[in-house]
C-alpha cells in the first residue's frame, strides 16, 4: 500500500471529500457513529493556516492528525477551510448547531475528553471510554479522589454544587461558587475541563445563561452500569481498534499522545490485537519512513 492510497482511504473515512461532506444533522450523527469518536474541530484548531492538507501528506501530517473532526467533514476538505471569522463562518456554524443538538437529544456524548479538546463519542463507544476514564461510583468516591490529589479544589466544589443543586447553567453555577469575577474564570474553566475529561459532568441544555451542566451519573446511569462490566484491557482493545480503523495507519507514539496511556500498556494491547489477527504490526508504507500499524483487511 502506498502513501497516496492511504491518504485517499483516510479522506473517505473522514468525509474530507466534497461529495461526502456533511450537510445535515443526520449526516453528522451517522459520521460520529461511524468513526466512534472524533474531535469537533481539526487537531490544530479552527484556523487551518499553513497546515498541509492531506492531499499533500508527509510523515508529519500523518503524525499530527490524531483524529478526524466533524468540522473537516462539514467542510469536505482535508485540514478544513480557513475561517474568515469563526462566529460567522458557513462551515463552523453547522458544527456549533450539531454539537448542541445531538448531545441534548442523547444521541452522542460531547465534552472535552481527549487532549482536553471538544470531543464527540458515539453511544456505542461511550461505555468503553467510561470504563477507562470514568468512576464506577462517582457520587461516592469524589472526596477520596480529592484527598489523594486526583481532583482539584475547584473541581470538587463544582461537583458538590451540581450534586446538591442538580442542573445549573454556567452563569448560575459560577455565581453559586463565587467565581463570577474574571480572576477566577480561568480556574473555573480548567476545573470544568477536568470534570469533563473524567466523565463526571455533562452538558444537558443550552440557554441564555450559557451551557447547563449536570452529573454524568444522572444523565446516563445505564452507561456507568455497562462500563462496570468491561475490563480495562477490553475497553482499550475496542478503542484502539476503532482508532486504527479511523487513521488507516498509526503508531504507538500517536496513541500515547492522544490517550495519555502508558507506553508498555499500549504495546501489550497491540500485541493482543495482533495475536487475534485484528491488526498488523511493523507495516512498511511506500513513501513513508518507519514502521506503522494498520487493521488487518
Amino acid at each position: 500500500m502506498t502513501k497516496k492510497e492511504i491518504t485517499n482511504l483516510r479522506n473517505i473515512k473522514w468525509r474530507t471529500k466534497k461529495d461526502l461532506r456533511i450537510t445535515t444533522e443526520k449526516d453528522a450523527l451517522d459520521f460520529i457513529d461511524d468513526v466512534g469518536f472524533c474531535f469537533a474541530f481539526a487537531s490544530s484548531g479552527i484556523i487551518a493556516g499553513t497546515r498541509q492538507f492531506l492531499a499533500e501528506t508527509t510523515e508529519d501530517t500523518f503524525g499530527n492528525n490524531l483524529l478526524p473532526s466533524l468540522w473537516e467533514a462539514v467542510c469536505g476538505v482535508p485540514g478544513g477551510i480557513p475561517a474568515i471569522h469563526p462566529h460567522h463562518d458557513p462551515y463552523i456554524g453547522p458544527v456549533w448547531g450539531y454539537k448542541d443538538a445531538l448531545p441534548l437529544k442523547r444521541k452522542v456524548f460531547y465534552g472535552k475528553v481527549l487532549k482536553q479538546k471538544p470531543t464527540f463519542i458515539s453511544l456505542r463507544m461511550l461505555p468503553y471510554f467510561y470504563a477507562l476514564f470514568g468512576s464506577p461510583t462517582p457520587e461516592e468516591d469524589y472526596l477520596e479522589e480529592y484527598q489523594r490529589g486526583a481532583l482539584s479544589q475547584e473541581a470538587k466544589d463544582i461537583f458538590e454544587c451540581l450534586l446538591r443543586s442538580g442542573s445549573l447553567p454556567n452563569t448560575l453555577l459560577r455565581g453559586e461558587l463565587g467565581m463570577l469575577d474574571k480572576a477566577r474564570k480561568y480556574r473555573f474553566g480548567k476545573a470544568m475541563t477536568e470534570l469533563q475529561s473524567t466523565l463526571r459532568i455533562v452538558k444537558v441544555d443550552v440557554s441564555d445563561d450559557g451551557t447547563t451542566w449536570n452529573l454524568f451519573s444522572r444523565w446516563m446511569p445505564e452507561v456507568i452500569k455497562a462500563a462496570s462490566m468491561i475490563k480495562r484491557k477490553e475497553a482499550m482493545k475496542n478503542i484502539v481498534l476503532t482508532y486504527i480503523s479511523n487513521l488507516i495507519i498509526t503508531t504507538p507514539k500517536m496513541m500515547n499522545r492522544l490517550f495519555g496511556w502508558d507506553v508498555e500498556e499500549v504495546k501489550q494491547v497491540l500485541e493482543l490485537l495482533a495475536q487475534d489477527g485484528q491488526v498488523q504490526l511493523g507495516v512498511r508504507i511506500e513513501g513513508l519512513q518507519g514502521d506503522w500499524i494498520m487493521k488487518t483487511v
